[in-house]
């Protein structure tokens, strides 16, 4: 087998009771049969403390095996300490699969097996956050088997080439954060139509363009003659959506800024903010974001998914991130780094609990939407 990686996960430690934001706290956490098995297997009476916690639903054949929380959203197993006991009673091994992996993310297409972290966790957020030098990926390989037989190769190889090209230009620092993702929206549009039309051959022919600087500056440019029309909309939209999740979630302890004092007409208050926000801006930040969200949307791609999509939400995703942090930062008068880890890491769990950010998407697309997603990343000059 093949293992690809960011850099990040083969740097990720949990820090464990030091989290500020716990994931034992707000989620479900299901529980995988054979952990199950293993917990109804050990001797009393730590079978009862941990299997009456449990609940289950389903038929034999299809069981569905659910950790009961408490009523402020706590894992039962989590102590004061906000440390498992299920670790500290039995083993590392005996947690169920969920908190063994996360904020681990894992793809496995054929012989490669693609492994990523989730900006959900805070530790991961700081990380990405305090690295300053670009984001590479990992590589290696081992001896146990790999299935191959219904490898679409070709499409692995491009979506593979895309990849590469596409975390080229996110970290082309010679242009401006923003008109990267102008320019990677437009090559994974590209890219999604050819994979459409089954037209993979032509694929490459038709997308190496823009490997070269002086293609991906004409493409800048047509971004600088966007009109603004119909941008400050999509934003206002997103703090709309913000409240209506956070509503939905009261389980979710760091509750995100109020927007209700930026008004729908207020779009030059908002322009204002932004100025503001400028001075200590640090395109870093969102470039080491979008890497990881590219990297998550090229394993779901290889599994089937639509491309174009998933780049097309990680430019949402980063505007409700940037946005907030403008909001906040005018709110507050200052924005530490710990503020913007809890921050961004609410964001990105309120986008796990809910289908909505994937409803708009999908609506912006059918509607053939593409020139106000334009000039939503003419708002970002």
């Amino acid at each position: 087998m093949k293992y690809l990686y960011t850099d990040l996960y083969a740097d990720f430690t949990c820090v464990g009771g030091a989290c500020p934001d716990t994931c034992c706290i707000g989620w479900d956490v299901l529980v995988d049969k054979n952990t199950y098995d293993s917990y109804a297997a050990l001797e009393e009476p730590l079978k009862s403390k941990i299997c009456e916690r449990i609940e289950t639903a389903g038929t034999d054949e299809q069981k569905i095996y659910k950790i009961q929380m408490q009523k402020d959203g706590r894992c039962p197993f989590l102590n004061e300490q906000n440390l498992c006991n299920i670790y500290i009673d039995c083993s590392p091994d005996m947690m169920c699969n969920i908190c063994k992996t996360y904020p681990r993310k894992i793809a496995v297409y054929c012989d490669t097996v693609m492994v990523t972290v989730m900006t959900s966790c805070p530790e991961v957020v700081r990380m990405l956050l305090r690295k300053k030098e670009p984001m590479f990926f990992g590589f290696k390989e081992d001896s146990a088997a790999a299935d191959t037989e219904s490898a679409d190769w070709t499409l692995y190889n491009e979506l593979i080439n895309g990849l590469v090209l596409t975390t080229d230009i996110l970290q082309d620092r010679r242009f401006s954060f923003w008109e990267r993702m102008y320019l990677i929206m437009s090559l994974t549009y590209s890219i999604q139509r050819h994979i459409k039309a089954r037209e993979l051959t032509a694929l490459r022919a038709n997308t190496d363009c823009y490997r070269d600087v002086e293609y991906r500056r004409s493409q800048s440019e047509k971004l600088r003659r966007q009109n603004m029309k119909g941008a400050w909309n999509v934003i206002y939209s997103l703090f709309e959506q913000i409240e209506q999740w956070t509503a939905r979630i009261p389980q979710n302890r760091h509750q995100l800024i109020d927007y209700k004092i930026i008004g729908k007409q207020e779009e030059e208050k908002y322009q204002g903010w932004l100025e503001n926000y400028r001075r200590i801006e640090k395109e870093t930040e969102y470039e080491n974001l979008a890497v990881e969200f590219v990297f998550e949307y090229y394993m779901e791609a290889l599994a089937g998914k639509n491309l174009f999509t998933g780049i097309v939400k990680t430019a949402l995703l980063l505007t409700m991130i940037r946005s907030s942090e403008i909001v906040e930062y005018n709110q507050r008068g200052s924005l530490e780094e710990e503020d913007k880890v809890l921050l961004i890491s609410s964001v990105s769990r309120l986008i796990e609990h809910t289908s909505i950010l994937d409803m708009i998407v999908d609506q912006m697309i059918q509607h053939n939407e593409m020139e106000s997603l334009f000039q939503w990343a003419y708002l970002f000059r």
